[in-house]
């Protein structure tokens, strides 16, 4: 994960640096070297572990989510079978 550092603040993303720098015109993807041109440099950072309510909460909502595409999968099984009695 990518933090970067401007006069010695760090900032999660380039939408923050480019809040800080609106007379500055950044590409959409600009490179390590354009960055460090501006004076900003790039640390890479591992991103935190998740806790064990975290990875549980991820593992509901996955169900959750299979869930209700087997629900909607069901039905529209039962629309179509309706449509195709008429």
């Amino acid at each position: 994960m990518r933090t970067y550092v401007y006069k010695g603040v760090s900032y999660k993303n380039l939408f923050e640096i480019r809040q800080l720098l609106p007379n500055i015109s950044l590409p959409r993807e600009p490179t390590d070297e354009q960055i460090a041109e501006l004076g900003i440099t790039i640390k890479y950072v591992d991103p935190p572990e998740s806790t064990p309510e975290e990875l549980a909460a991820i593992e509901e909502a996955e169900r959750q989510q299979q869930l209700n595409a087997e629900a909607q999968e069901f039905l529209l099984g039962i629309m179509e079978g309706m449509k195709n009695e008429q």
